[in-house]
């Protein structure tokens, strides 16, 4: 590539950069002092720059939390959605997450202790996070219905299936903050038992024979599952 062809690294680009590093910095901050202890003065220290400047780049404080929530779901459907992979694969894809927050702890710590702010109602966190939960709940809710409709798991009726996302994802919650409590248990190891033994009682193909027949000449039903031995 030329002179003349090569990009130029202009204002703009220098903007972007800052903006990631800055967004970067308040994910670590946040997650070792919360939001409300997380200033920006250390922000803007870990970044390289100051106050002011993070504030003409997002205009307040609380904007710089969306920008860093924004982050946080990108990571999060990279990591999990970006297979494009359904139904029973990806919910093992969790393990994955597990093994991301296991080598980016300042992510989890960032869940961990805005999850406990926005308990009040009234502070900056609570909107987004109880946005967070019921989006993820949603899509994890679809993808055990998808995995029901394709018989890798028994049937299930939404409330049904509302009712395990909770129990995994309360699973998921505690395993982790147990092991930011105490970072000798192997947490992907642990998570990874639990995710099995919960599709297994779930129902999942390749554990058990489903023996299926027609209904009604085309409609595939399942009747019988009897365990592999």
């Amino acid at each position: 590539m030329s002179e003349a062809t090569a990009p130029r690294r202009g204002p703009y680009r220098r903007g972007i950069e800052t903006r990631v590093r800055v967004v970067d910095t308040a994910i670590e901050v946040f997650g070792r002092r919360g939001y409300r202890g997380g200033t920006l003065q250390a922000v803007a220290d870990g970044a390289g720059i100051t106050p002011g400047a993070i504030v003409r780049l997002f205009g307040s404080k609380e904007n710089l939390l969306l920008a860093v929530f924004d982050e946080w779901d990108r990571r999060q459907e990279e990591l999990i959605g970006g297979s494009g992979e359904r139904g029973v694969a990806l919910l093992r894809r969790t393990e994955v997450l597990m093994a991301h927050h296991v080598t980016h702890p300042g992510l989890l710590e960032l869940h961990v202790r805005l999850g406990a702010e926005a308990l009040d109602p009234d502070a900056p966190a609570h909107a987004p996070i109880v946005e967070r939960y019921a989006r993820v709940r949603s899509a994890l809710v679809g993808h055990v219905l998808e995995a029901c409709a394709a018989g890798d798991l028994a049937p299930l009726d939404e409330a049904s299936a509302l009712h395990q996302v909770r129990e995994l994802t309360a699973t998921m919650d505690g395993l982790q903050l147990q092991w930011l409590l105490d970072p000798s248990m192997d947490l992907l190891a642990t998570y990874s038992r639990y995710l099995e033994e919960w599709l297994a009682r779930l129902g999942v193909l390749g554990r058990q024979v489903v023996d299926r027949r027609l209904v009604g000449g085309s409609t595939p039903r399942v009747l019988r599952r009897r365990r592999v031995l």
